[in-house]
């Protein structure tokens, strides 16, 4: 547990560093009214969903690299690394043209027609912040899994102070600037990732030359292959959980524009919390790995479990808190009241699904740091798509429930994808300490 909470705190402050970004967004943005809130979330959903195709990708560096440093190789640890800083580059053209081409034909769908022109500005100029985005992770995963995390949390501070400044200056004309409105946001957005992802990269460079490594990034396609192999599974995994609530926010926006404000609201809360168990689970992966490729099979069955427990004792006190604040939580974004009042339907499942969401993304941590990803996109597959989404559909529309009906069926979703992954994290957990004894015994 020392271990786990010295990568894990760390880790969690980053991916909070990263929400925070987009919370700030969201408060700016909220003074503008609600069908520029309601486009900012329509469009964030969407590069999302693009964003987590990559990232599932770079995902798959996790097991290997720290594969690599439990077994003492920290040359092949960077020659993963730099394996990954390409594949960044390779995804980013991809990306890039998706979103315009998504971008381009938002009006198509029957969307709620004010918060159109919103969320189509925003996809139209933040597409480029792919490369940034994708570099910065590989990074990340790198230094995370030598047991670094601080590094990658400061260039996470100075980031958000810096999109602090640039949505002051640029949303509402601060420090002399042209006031641009909503169209200030992305410039901040963009401006800030550019400055996150190549900091963190300068920084592994600047590290490795100091302890005598030489920079080798030449393209290796057998080590790409391996991460390829891990990868996929992983970004089918995030496709197909950001997906569900990519598809959540687009059917929100055939409501009005209040509700999709409302969905938001909530939507950011519940993944700010959400952060700290991704944090955790991240960490897990890591150190699961490590033990891994040292041969310790019982250390990496107590890690994974020790990560569980801790992430369902931080999502017990999550729920409780927000629960019992709702209000303060609420008025942070908006003075709204419609938007509020919308929001508090709604928060309450939020609020019960965090115990859900921590267990299933810690265990795919877990899972992943056994060189496992391919569980983790099959129990997402069904339980959001097969179980949730179909409920959720059910009761929003044919029920009328509106956003609630949503609501209900991703928390089912999540519920099921909890109980599954924590299943099999148990039951792959146990099979490896079995054959490390039994080989034991036999030796």
């Amino acid at each position: 547990m020392k271990s786990l909470l010295k990568l894990a705190l760390p880790t969690s402050g980053m991916f909070l560093g990263l929400m925070l970004m987009g919370f700030v967004d969201l408060l700016f943005v909220g003074k503008l009214g609600a069908a520029p809130l309601g486009g900012l979330g329509l469009g964030n959903s969407i590069f999302s969903w693009v964003m987590t195709i990559g990232l599932g990708l770079i995902f798959g560096l996790d097991y290997p690299t720290s594969h690599a440093i439990g077994a003492g190789d920290h040359r092949k640890a960077f020659r993963i690394f730099a394996q990954g800083l390409h594949l960044a580059y390779l995804m980013t053209i991809p990306a890039v043209i998706l979103v315009l081409m998504m971008g381009g034909m938002l009006g198509r769908f029957g969307l709620n027609p004010e918060a159109v022109p919103f969320a189509r500005t925003y996809l139209m100029m933040t597409a480029v912040s792919f490369l940034p985005i994708f570099l910065f992770n590989a990074g990340k995963s790198y230094l995370q899994a030598q047991g670094i995390a601080l590094p990658t949390f400061l260039v996470l501070v100075v980031a958000n102070l810096l999109n602090i400044f640039l949505c002051a200056a640029l949303i509402e004309g601060r420090f002399g600037f042209p006031n641009y409105g909503f169209e200030g946001l992305p410039y901040a957005t963009v401006i800030s990732r550019f400055f996150m992802g190549f900091t963190l990269v300068a920084y592994v460079f600047w590290r490795e030359l100091k302890i005598g490594e030489k920079l080798r990034l030449k393209f290796d396609p057998v080590i790409l292959r391996e991460i390829m192999k891990l990868g996929v599974p992983a970004s089918l995994h995030m496709l197909l959980e950001v997906g569900v609530f990519s598809l959540a926010t687009a059917l929100a926006a055939k409501f009005t524009a209040v509700d999709l404000a409302a969905h938001q609201i909530v939507l950011n809360t519940a993944s700010i919390l959400f952060m700290v168990p991704l944090g955790i689970g991240s960490a897990a992966g890591s150190l699961v790995g490590r033990a891994r490729g040292a041969g310790d099979a019982e250390l990496m069955r107590k890690t994974g479990n020790s990560a569980l427990w801790l992430g369902l004792g931080f999502a017990g006190v999550a729920s409780t808190l927000l629960i019992l604040f709702s209000d303060v939580a609420l008025g942070i974004y908006t003075h709204d009241q419609g938007v509020i009042e919308a929001a508090k339907k709604i928060l309450f499942i939020a609020a019960l699904f965090q115990v859900s969401d921590g267990v299933q993304v810690i265990a795919a941590g877990a899972l992943r740091g056994m060189g496992n990803t391919v569980w983790a996109a099959i129990a997402n597959g069904v339980g959001h798509w097969l179980v949730g989404l179909p409920l959720g559909l059910l009761l929003a529309f044919s029920y009328a429930f509106g956003i609630a009906g949503i609501w209900t069926g991703l928390a089912t979703g999540l519920t099921f994808v909890a109980v599954v992954l924590a299943m099999i994290w148990r039951r792959e957990s146990r099979r490896l300490l079995s054959n490390s004894l039994f080989r034991g015994s036999r030796a």
